[in-house]
């Protein structure tokens, strides 16, 4: 009888009991699956309810069916201590599989029970346990149990398709109705695809997701949308001179005539519409760039709407002919309306998201970025300066209001994050309501705000948007979480650069984002910092563009290769740290993130706040986003680390003219102690000035996992690479404590002086 007290030991001596160490695959939050299929683990150091283990397995089998991976033939429930294995086929149980569970696998599983019987393996006394397991499990001929495509699994496995084959759509669809790739997995689809209307964006092939956006309109923030869309109706004044019975504004019903068109270039299937009444749609036209959309479009509200353009399925590789709202200035179907004095123009749109400019996003000299050349986006370039026309939302945004929305009761209700308005300033227009909603449900990446803001016409200088409520989603239901206020910003921190060169500058090395020197012949393009080298210089600082994200802040010891700042001297560091402190202000929530900007709108205020300058000190100093570090260079000169608190720097001889409080006491207590501890390190250099980043990155070393049995490293199963763990376990716990006391410290002495001193808005 074994006596395992931790399950995850008992786990891995199960596996090389089996010799299956090398087969299995732990991820997922499984216990283990085999990699090439047929077999999935879960252990449990005893098991006293079978059934319940059985119901977690099974929610793990669900998750890997909406995720697009097969569901194993066999469920093996282990109970470590009484040497037991509990088989089960899959099969059995595919109802359940078939549904979806919220929340741990490992929950509310009592409630389950089945008449199952499974296979039993005695492991621990019968001799011929191991050579049933095999023949059971038989690794060279993986079964599984075939499923059944659905709304909930049928994004997984259409991402599996794309990524496996690099084929389109509609080769996707024909995959699910006559398997291939799949045969072994599912079984035949019989559905239609207007099943997943909700969802079409979603299952775009990769390339056309990027394309089009590839985001979809969550059903509550579209149903409030619709709120600011009754608001611009109430706007179009009542036509009481039209008495025309066959007029096209005319809607059987209606208890108030008025001539407005709502229009969305950009519909996708139309969920955006869903919310709208049978007499709200009579007035709207749809336009759709996709063939398969069109066709969902079509049979779902094709007989509801005013229009849909383009009228015809005609299409090239599956883009419509006639459907690209930045091929033409105006459709040509809504020139009659746009035209018309008498015919207010509602637009209603989620624009597609798409920004160039980096290659972070992807090639530029791929097709994704064909609409850079645009009839819209090049009359856009022409007319818009700066990079504003590098997002494909706002050349949506700024030709709505170029070529549609001429007339005194126009609308625009805009789904966008809000910077074209706050440091963008593509719209001057009248504020008429809004909202925020976070756009994490929007099916892309990441979480973030997403404003849904009614614009008039009539010209403004807002430099404030009045409060606005922000809401998630929760229970399909929409929830306030806060309200934001958004200012407009102008100037960037770069306008308060300190550029002044020096007689003595002379040529110095560069470095990367990292902080650490790279020569010309190592860079993949030409360095377009000027690299300048003085004992005057301790670092070189840089904060790009208005966001205040990681993309956006450059803090090393020496130039950095594609800088764009200005280099940190010993008489001018101390006044020029609060702009790094500005470019680390947390977007730590949705609500926070593409809401505020690091701007220089304020002045240079700031530097006269002797307490605010001291605070940004001491976080610059033991902020691990400061990448200064002490190094050898290649030109024979040693570098040192000025901006931590590492004994005789210019740092800690200015904090020393300081009075601290007792929370900076505090603070500096925890980095002396960090310090202390990193000195005991085998790489510690006492040539060097070290500052939090650096002991993180050096000498806080990592090793490999030995066996204590057999002195070998102790392997991922997942990976095959080594398993690690910190090589100085004291030192490595001293990171944490610090940089959560230090990112409080930020939040109660520096973030409102930022915001105080227009360096965040």
């Amino acid at each position: 009888m074994a006596n395992y007290t931790k399950e995850i030991i008992g786990q891995e001596e199960f596996y090389r009991r089996f010799a299956l160490t090398d087969y299995v695959t732990i991820d997922n939050n499984t216990d283990g699956y085999l990699t090439n299929g047929g077999a999935i683990f879960e252990f449990k150091c005893l098991i006293e309810r079978v059934d319940e283990v059985l119901f977690q397995a099974i929610k793990y089998l669900s998750r890997l069916r909406i995720k697009g991976m097969p569901v194993h033939k066999h469920i093996i429930l282990v109970s470590l201590n009484d040497e037991i294995a509990y088989c089960y086929d899959s099969a059995k149980f595919l109802k359940y599989i078939e549904k979806v569970y919220v929340g741990s696998a490992s929950k509310h599983n009592d409630v389950f029970s089945t008449k199952e019987t499974p296979v039993q393996i005695r492991y621990g006394s019968d001799p011929n346990a191991m050579r049933k397991l095999l023949e059971l499990l038989d690794i060279d001929h993986p079964k599984f149990t075939k499923i059944h495509i659905d709304l909930n699994c049928v994004v997984g496995w259409a991402n599996r398709f794309y990524r496996e084959t690099k084929k389109s759509k509609i080769d996707m669809f024909e995959e699910l109705r006559h398997p291939n790739v799949f045969r072994n997995y599912i079984h035949p689809w019989r559905g239609q695809e207007d099943d997943f209307k909700f969802i079409m964006d979603c299952l775009n092939d990769l390339k056309n997701r990027r394309e089009l956006g590839a985001f979809y309109t969550p059903r509550p923030f579209a149903k409030k949308a619709a709120e600011l869309v009754r608001s611009a109706i109430d706007r179009v004044p009542e036509n009481t001179a039209c008495t025309d019975p066959n007029c096209p504004f005319r809607v059987e019903g209606e208890q108030v005539h008025k001539h407005y068109v709502i229009l969305d270039r950009c519909a996708g299937t139309g969920v955006l519409q869903e919310p709208l009444s049978s007499e709200e749609l009579e007035h709207t036209v749809l336009a759709t760039y996709e063939l398969k959309e069109w066709v969902v479009l079509n049979t779902i509200i094709g007989d509801k709407v005013k229009a849909i353009i383009p009228p015809t399925q005609n299409h090239e590789n599956g883009l419509l002919v006639g459907g690209d709202a930045l091929a033409c200035c105006v459709f040509p179907e809504m020139e009659e309306y746009v035209q018309d004095p008498d015919c207010s123009v509602i637009m209603f749109e989620n624009p597609p998201y798409t920004e160039s400019g980096g290659r972070s996003f992807y090639d530029q000299s791929s097709k994704d970025n064909q609409w850079k050349s645009s009839l819209v986006c090049r009359e856009m370039n022409e007319k818009v300066p700066g990079v504003a026309s590098n997002e494909k939302s706002n050349v949506f945004i700024w030709s709505a209001f170029e070529y549609y929305l001429k007339k005194e009761h126009d609308s625009y209700i805009l789904f966008s994050p809000v910077k074209y308005w706050k440091n963008q300033h593509l719209v001057n227009r009248e504020f008429l309501g809004g909202f925020f909603c976070n756009r994490d449900h929007f099916g892309t990446a990441g979480k973030s705000t997403i404003s849904v803001i009614h614009w008039g016409t009539r010209e403004t200088q807002l430099t404030e948007l009045p409060p606005m409520p922000a809401y998630d989603i929760r229970n399909e239901e929409i929830e306030q979480v806060t309200t934001i206020t958004v200012k407009k910003s102008f100037h960037p921190l770069s306008e308060i650069y300190d550029k002044k060169a020096n007689r003595r500058d002379v040529a110095g090395l560069v470095c990367t984002t990292d902080g650490y020197e790279v020569l010309p012949e190592n860079y993949r393009t030409k360095f377009s910092v000027k690299p300048l080298d003085n004992d005057n210089i301790i670092a070189y600082l840089a904060t790009h563009g208005f966001a205040p994200n990681s993309q956006g802040r450059v803090l090393t010891r020496v130039g950095m290769a594609n800088g764009h700042g200005f280099f940190l001297r010993r008489a001018n560091f101390l006044k020029k740290l609060p702009l790094f402190a500005a470019a680390c202000f947390p977007e730590n929530t949705w609500y926070r993130k593409d809401v505020y900007a690091k701007t220089s709108d304020g002045g240079l205020a700031f530097e006269r706040d002797r307490d605010f300058l001291k605070s940004c000190l001491i976080f610059t100093c033991l902020s691990s986003i400061n990448k200064c570090i002490s190094f050898d260079g290649s030109n024979g000169k040693l570098y040192l680390n000025e901006l931590c608190f590492d004994e005789g720097t210019l740092a800690s001889e200015t904090l020393a003219k300081y009075k601290l409080t007792r929370e900076e006491n505090i603070l500096i207590l925890e980095w002396e102690v960090l310090m202390e501890t990193a000195k005991e390190c085998d790489k510690y250099n006492p040539q060097y000035k070290y500052g939090v980043y650096q002991i993180e990155t050096e000498l806080n070393e990592r090793i490999e996992q030995i066996d204590n049995r057999t002195g070998q490293p102790i392997l991922d199963p997942r990976t095959g690479k080594a398993l690690m763990k910190p090589k100085y376990p004291l030192l490595n716990g001293k990171f944490t404590p610090l940089k959560k006391r230090l990112s409080e410290y930020y939040a109660r002495n520096i973030e409102p002086k930022l915001f105080r001193y227009g360096l965040i808005k």
